[in-house]
C-alpha cells in the first residue's frame, strides 16, 4: 500500500506542478483560423487541423497532374499557398508545445501513471488482509469512469478480489474461484 500511496502522491504532485504550464499552453494554442480551407474541401476543419498531413496532402493532390487534370499555374500556386497555411499552423502548434515543455511533461506524467497502475495491479492481485483493504479494491474496480460507466474487467483480473470478499465474509471460494 505504501508503494501505491507514493505513486499516487507523485502523480498528484506532478499534475499540480504542471497545471500552470498546461493552462498557459492551452491559452496560447493557435486557433487555426488562418488556415485556408478551400483546397482541403470536402474535409472538415477539425480533420484538416488535427489529422491531415500537409506534405502527404500536397503529394496526393498533385500526383495525377498531367494524367487527368491540368491546373492553371495560378490555381496551383493558390493551392500551394493554402497548404502552406496548414504547415504554418502545425509549426505554430509545435512551437507552443515546445515553449511550455508539454511533450516532456506528458512523458513524465505517463511514466508516473504507469508506476501508479503497476502499484494498483499489485495490490489488486494480493489477498486483502481485512475489510478495509477489500473496500479499497472494490472502489478501484467499480468506481464509475468519466463517462459514468463501470469498467468491465477480465475475470482473471478480479478473481483475487472476489475470493477476498468470500473469504472475509466467512465463506470458502468454490467453483470458478477455487
Amino acid at each position: 500500500m505504501r508503494e501505491y500511496e507514493r505513486a499516487e502522491a507523485a502523480v498528484d504532485a506532478a499534475a499540480t506542478a504542471s497545471r500552470p504550464a498546461h493552462d498557459e499552453w492551452l491559452a496560447n494554442e493557435p486557433s487555426g483560423d488562418n488556415v485556408a480551407m478551400e483546397v482541403f474541401f470536402p474535409y472538415t476543419r477539425n480533420h484538416v487541423l488535427e489529422r491531415l498531413d500537409p506534405d502527404e496532402f500536397e503529394h496526393n493532390l498533385f500526383a495525377s497532374v498531367g494524367e487527368n487534370w491540368f491546373p492553371l499555374e495560378a490555381d496551383k500556386a493558390k493551392a500551394l499557398a493554402q497548404i502552406q497555411t496548414l504547415r504554418d499552423y502545425h509549426a505554430a502548434k509545435q512551437a507552443n508545445r515546445d515553449r511550455f515543455g508539454i511533450d516532456a511533461t506528458y512523458h513524465r506524467e505517463m511514466v508516473l501513471d504507469e508506476a501508479l497502475c503497476g502499484a494498483i495491479d499489485a495490490l489488486l492481485q494480493m489477498p486483502a488482509p481485512d475489510a478495509e483493504a477489500l473496500a479499497w479494491k472494490f472502489n478501484e474496480l467499480f468506481s464509475p469512469t468519466g463517462t459514468g460507466e463501470i469498467a468491465g474487467w477480465d475475470h482473471a483480473y478480479v478473481k483475487q478480489t472476489l475470493a477476498d470478499a468470500i473469504r472475509l465474509a466467512g465463506g470458502t471460494p468454490s467453483g470458478v474461484l477455487a
